[in-house]
């Protein structure tokens, strides 16, 4: 049984019989990966919750996000996961706040401007008669209505950026030139202060149980919701990566501006008309666009573009029938579906950028990027997000911008 190792006959193994199921195996394992990193950027469906506050999804008010993007644990007391009470959260910690429920000298301080500053506005438009429902309500300063009217109008000025005007009031102990900027706050205060006497005679109920549901709305705008207005949504409106094209875009579109070459004299005579009056329709806009840049060039304070819509909003948000924990829960809801599209982006771009990949372990994985092609995959039901943005509308604008880099990288 002995083999003598001189007379042993050593067999060549074809390479390609080795290699090939390797590659195949590569091939099938960068499918896999481009539709994993598919299915994170296509991210969650709307939950269940997201479709009980469906109406309030599209709301200009809760564009802001969320103070704190970290839900609190479940484990945690009400009393401990969110303010109760007239103490914000700290919207500089990443995870959900202890709130400290004992007054301090700040709080106090706080409400006192408040306060201060709802007497001025009050005393100033029944001098000037501006509204002549405003000489008919009178309670008590501790009276539930009184408190929403002061928590209404910190809900306003917080999120119509009339902070500057708050406190040059204030200071001054006079409205003066600013009562233009509180005009409309002072109608909707009042109006709510007149909606909610309604709701308790058809209710018949305290005025404590009425206020109640409208104090935690009004918290939750307050201490909990980012401004609606500020720099940072202001500048995401605008942002030019919302309209700038992608490589490809502009590389289809020079292709088929070549082909186009190929036709007839008059095509190309049109094509020429059309694309001289629309250098001609921008030359006449590009005065008037100029002169309005310049014209806010100079101007530091944030400015709501949209006052009486965005206030009376927020009046109909606080006082109308609502759940505060359901549009809570739907909010983190976005949060956490704006993550698994920023990591299922950045997921396929880390991959695309791996040189050692052969082409078609690359076209595998491409495919999987563009998802089943087959119309009745049954996960194929979830449908496809038409635009990175698509219901995450209530996230930070840090987020929606972390988006937008990931998606417009991936498509350079």
């Amino acid at each position: 049984n002995y083999l003598d190792p001189e007379e042993e006959v050593l067999q060549s193994v074809d390479p390609g019989v080795v290699g090939s199921p390797l590659l195949d195996a590569e091939r099938v394992l960068g499918y896999l990966l481009g539709l994993h990193a598919h299915w994170l950027a296509q991210s969650t469906t709307l939950q269940l919750v997201e479709q009980e506050v469906s109406g309030w999804l599209a709301a200009e008010l809760l564009q802001g996000g969320l103070h704190v993007t970290t839900p609190p644990s479940p484990y945690e007391e009400k009393s401990e996961a969110r303010s109760t009470g007239s103490t914000p959260t700290d919207p500089s910690t990443p995870q959900a706040p202890q709130i400290d429920t004992s007054p301090t000298d700040h709080v106090r301080l706080s409400e006192h401007w408040v306060h201060t500053l709802l007497t001025l506005l009050d005393q100033h438009f029944k001098q000037q008669n501006v509204y002549h429902f405003m000489r008919h309500i009178s309670f008590a300063p501790d009276h539930p209505v009184e408190e929403v009217a002061r928590l209404l109008l910190s809900v306003l000025v917080k999120h119509l950026a009339l902070g500057h005007h708050a406190i040059s009031i204030i200071e001054k102990g006079s409205v003066g030139n600013h009562a233009k900027y509180f005009t409309n706050v002072a109608k909707v205060i009042h109006q709510t202060k007149w909606k909610l006497i309604k709701m308790r005679q058809e209710q018949n109920r305290s005025y404590k149980e009425v206020c109640a549901p409208i104090l935690d709305k009004c918290r939750y705008l307050l201490y909990e919701v980012r401004p609606a207005t500020s720099h940072e949504c202001n500048a995401l409106k605008h942002l030019q990566l919302l309209s700038t094209e992608s490589r490809w875009q502009r590389i289809i579109k020079t292709v088929i501006r070549q082909r186009r070459g190929s036709k007839t004299a008059n095509l190309q005579n049109q094509e020429i008309k059309a694309k001289k009056m629309k250098d001609t329709d921008i030359g006449k806009e590009g005065p008037s666009r100029a002169q309005t840049s310049s014209d806010n060039s100079g101007e530091v304070p944030v400015r709501c573009e949209s006052e009486v819509v965005l206030s009376q909003a927020i009046a109909d948000f606080v006082t109308l029938g609502g759940d505060v924990e359901a549009l809570r829960k739907a909010m983190y809801c976005q949060v956490e579906r704006a993550n698994l599209r920023k990591s299922g982006l950045q997921m396929m771009l880390q991959l695309v950028k791996r040189d050692q990949l052969i082409p078609s372990v690359k076209y595998y994985l491409l495919n999987g990027w563009l998802g089943p092609a087959t119309p009745h995959h049954p996960l194929q039901a979830r449908g496809k997000v038409s635009h990175c943005l698509t219901d995450i509308q209530l996230v930070t604008t840090y987020q929606k911008v972390e988006v937008l880099l990931a998606q417009a990288e991936l498509l350079q």
